[in-house]
């Protein structure tokens, strides 16, 4: 005789109907496509996908994957009861610096160098590392409930990815939307590395703010060190003190010796700070560099990648840089140079991975042009295509993209996506080559590299007529991009200038060019009226492509947009390089020793691990995604290149709604940390109150972009509730059977279908039917809302205090031995219809307790799905988080 147990003991549960429901298959789309699917979304129905944000393969499970594990098991089980080809696409990230640093460590433990291992070697140790320990976190994934379609899933160094990698730098490249160039950039001196803008973590600390004597002002600063770098002063343009100063040279008594600089206005300085007046040190300051592009100040850089000033710093040569600020405030006073000294709150920036602090230094690096991308992809939330929750992060995704700079992706690793790009006949370490006329521009720290077009194996120009060409020299923002090159006799002459040139029939030799390959980049929605590919030189283009523009475009303002493509030579350096998706033919090439930002690989995510580039038939049919759900803290390292390479390279936005989580904290809302002893370990919690107590505990009570509050008693307290429902359900069942509460033996009485008699119904029966049917509709409703706390709440106060307190008591009455026949049967259909119905609607939040119940429940109504989590959502929700 069957037996049902008093208490619940999830250990005994969990694992087994895992592993039952994966071998089953339960976990594939294919589940609810029939016997053979289509892939067709007029056949097998639009289906619901989640493209899981990659863990890094270094993780360990922490509170925080498992609340995006929840809440994204939460939709996925709640879509595959609805009857909708669900898809949870899972996998792992290769985590560039994380995991640099962890096999680092290990083979510094062993006695081993790194560098002397090399990068071949040592890149073989992390592969070993990762086959070894880089699926801990799927497995723990796995514990937790996690009901991904593993046969899918992806690493974002596998080979699929990679070769995505590849295409996407290669396409980016020939756009124009990849160059190489310099530019003051974030690095950190303890990893070696440049980092993006947003992998920057700040940090407030106690300071000094120095008021210097300059020359003829007083200006503040909290980095004296730095004024052995400044090349001007800037000022407001609407300050009226310095209005007669600008334009000036001034000459400034340093403790070198004297210096020159120049003032400019300029809107990026505040007139309220300090005396209204500031330095500038183009090469150690975002915003001074931004100021010095715009006003053609020279760049001094004092700083190197160690995090040290350099040999043109005299006596200071070889300091760090507190050192240096130490050293150079004493010799300042000793001069009588510093006129007071407040005490001051900084902003320090720090690299998010060790914790370092981030020197802005002048590098030569691959970037993304971003502006261009970022125009679509605010567009596709302006349009709604893309919908964010909470709503009020639309404004921070919208400041972020007005604002938006370009992105550094070169990474100075050995482990990661090794950049395409290979070199030939080096002298030293790889540069890609500039033009002779423009090396000053880069040395005074003006971004970019524009290489020769001559000698180009393949190149193509396009002649643009834009609706406006006043907008697209506008948002040109790099120096190099207003260059205009004139055509005469085959000769190239430049000028730097921003004026634009009209097209006679007689001056066929003052055609408009901008010679820059990322103006391709601003020419979005604009028709390009004329092209020509060559191989054979610029002989080719003065012939077949110069004497068509006056002939097409005899009296208006035309645009020459120069792409080069693939293998280039500079003719004044002699340096070959190219960019493909495999290594050049021939002997001597060496490839760019640096890595892609992980964030690059990241940001192909919904669509790679579908298959792109290629035409597969999962990116037909599951992309684009529907729902990306992940943290609100990389909204911009995330998310927002997610849409704006899904655009660029798929034509579609990448997903329809984007739900943000907030930050799990401690019951106090402190930050989770081992110094302050509260951390939270979930797989310490869960062989202690259940897989399902942790889920419901991090769901209930949490709104999207919100911080979480959680700690153990709550956990306990839904521990509870899992009892609850296992006592309700085993009471319930034994009751239905005519079983022995005493003993848990299920008796052999059933019934043979759910036909409720609604002439037998007393009020009790009437009440809870009456209210299950609210609570069917309304958490319908919450899960398409993504309302997941109070839909949570709603089932747990339903079950709890409305089916198990009310109605379990008032059957006892109606299922006594004296009680009439009719409505002993009808009261037992009740229970089995409220009590399976509920345990459908409780799955998706506690899915083993659950499915452990259901398979009891089918011991006496065999009828049911064989497993629960097939079984069908009892209320026809309209599919509001789905779009036709």
């Amino acid at each position: 005789m069957k037996v049902i147990p008093k208490a619940y003991e999830p250990e005994q549960f969990e694992q087994d109907l895992y592993r039952q429901w994966e071998d089953a298959g339960y976990f594939r789309p294919e589940v609810n496509m029939g016997k053979s699917p289509s892939y067709d979304r007029q056949t097998d129905g639009k289906p619901f996908v989640i493209s899981m944000p990659p863990p890094n393969i270094t993780g360990k499970l922490h509170m925080g994957h498992a609340l995006f594990a929840t809440l994204e098991d939460i939709m996925t089980r709640y879509h595959r009861l609805m009857g909708s080809p669900t898809l949870w696409l899972p996998g792992t990230d290769h985590a560039g610096i994380a995991t640099q640093t962890v096999v680092d460590k290990s083979l510094r433990k062993q006695g081993i160098n790194k560098n002397e291992l090399g990068r071949e070697k040592f890149i073989e140790k992390v592969w070993e590392w990762k086959e070894q320990y880089g699926s801990t976190i799927t497995r723990q994934l796995r514990r937790l409930g996690s009901s991904c379609d593993w046969s899918r899933e992806r690493f974002t160094l596998d080979e699929g990815l990679s070769h995505a990698v590849r295409t996407a730098f290669v396409d980016l490249y020939n756009k124009g939307l990849i160059y190489r160039g310099v530019r003051v950039v974030n690095w950190c001196p303890r990893c070696h590395t440049a980092i993006a803008d947003d992998e920057v973590e700040y940090r407030f600390e106690k300071g000094k703010l120095y008021w210097l004597k300059y020359g003829p002002f007083i200006l503040a600063t909290a980095r004296p060190e730095t004024k052995l770098g400044d090349t001007a002063v800037a000022v407001h343009p609407g300050d009226q003190r310095y209005l007669e100063m600008v334009g000036k040279k001034y000459t400034i008594q340093g403790v070198l010796g004297d210096f020159e600089v120049v003032v400019v206005a300029d809107n990026a300085v505040d007139p309220e700070f300090g005396s209204g007046a500031v330095k500038v040190t183009p090469a150690h300051s975002f915003t001074d560099y931004e100021i010095a592009q715009r006003h053609n100040v020279p760049m001094k850089q004092i700083i190197n990648e160690n995090g040290r000033m350099m040999d043109n710093t005299g006596k200071y040569a070889g300091m760090k840089t507190i050192e240096a600020r130490e050293a150079i405030v004493a010799d300042m006073e000793a001069m009588g140079l510093i006129d007071h000294i407040d005490e001051y709150d900084h902003n320090i920036a720090t690299c998010y991975r060790c914790g370092g602090v981030i020197e802005p230094i002048p590098s030569k690096q691959w970037f993304v042009k971003t502006r261009p991308l970022a125009e679509k992809a605010k567009k596709a939330v302006e349009d709604h295509d893309i919908k964010i929750i909470p709503e009020r992060f639309e404004k921070v995704y919208f400041d972020w993209m007005d604002n938006i700079r370009d992105w550094c992706i070169s990474r100075q690793l050995w482990w990661g996506h090794q950049i395409p790009v290979w070199y030939k006949n080096l002298p030293q370490l790889p540069e890609l080559p500039e033009l002779t006329r423009n090396k000053k521009q880069v040395e005074a720290g003006q971004e970019g590299s524009p290489v020769s077009a001559k000698n180009s194996e393949e190149f193509r120009f396009s002649i643009i007529d834009p609706e406006d060409l006043s907008w697209i020299l506008s948002n040109i923002q790099d120096t190099h991009n207003y260059e205009y090159v004139d055509f005469f006799d085959g000769q190239i002459r430049t000028r730097i200038d921003t004026e634009s040139f009209t097209c006679t029939e007689k001056q066929t030799d003052r055609t408009g060019v901008v010679a820059k390959t990322g103006l391709s980049g601003y020419i979005d929605g604009v028709k390009s009226c004329l092209e020509l590919r060559s191989t054979n030189g610029f002989a080719k283009y003065e012939i077949e492509f110069k004497g068509q523009v006056p002939d097409r475009f005899t009296g208006r303002p035309v645009i020459a947009s120069t792409e080069i493509l693939n293998h280039q030579v500079d003719n004044t350096s002699g340096v070959s390089y190219y960019v493909g998706m495999e290594p050049p033919r021939g002997e001597g090439w060496v490839q760019d020793p640096d890595v892609l930002d992980t964030w690059f690989s990241s940001a192909l995510w919904p669509f790679s691990t579908l298959g792109w580039p290629e035409k597969t038939t999962d990116l037909d049919y599951f992309y684009p995604t529907t729902v990306m759900e992940t943290g609100y803290d990389i909204l911009f390292f995330w998310v927002a290149r997610m849409v704006m390479f899904g655009l660029e390279f798929t034509g579609k936005s990448p997903f329809e709604t984007v739900y943000l989580h907030g930050l799990v904290r401690d019951e106090h809302n402190r930050k989770m940390s081992k110094s302050l002893g509260n951390s939270l370990d979930p797989l310490d919690l869960i062989p202690k109150y259940g897989t399902d107590a942790v889920r419901m505990a991090l769901v209930v009570g949490s709104t999207p972009g919100q911080d979480i509050p959680i700690g153990e008693g709550k956990i306990k307290g839904y521990r509870n509730f899992s009892n609850k429902i296992w006592n309700a359900s085993r009471f319930t069942i034994l009751r239905v059977s005519e079983g022995d509460l005493k003993t848990g033996e299920i008796g052999g009485e059933s019934v043979s279908d759910l036909a409720i008699d609604q002439e037998l119904l007393s009020p009790a029966d009437q009440q809870i039917l009456s209210r299950h049917q609210e609570v069917k509709r309304d958490v319908s409703r919450m899960l398409n809302e993504f309302r997941f706390s109070l839909a949570g709440e709603t089932l747990y106060d339903y079950f709890w205090h409305t089916f198990a307190d009310i109605y379990i008591e008032a059957s006892k009455n109606q299922l006594a031995p004296d009680a009439d026949q009719r409505i002993r049967e009808n009261t037992k259909k009740i229970l089995i219809k409220l009590l399976s119905e509920t345990l459908i609607m409780l799955h998706p939040f506690m899915p083993f307790v659950t499915e452990a119940v259901w398979q009891e429940l089918r011991e006496i109504f065999p009828s049911l799905p064989k497993y629960l989590i097939i079984a069908k959502w009892p209320f026809d929700a309209d599919k509001k988080t789905t779009r036709s």
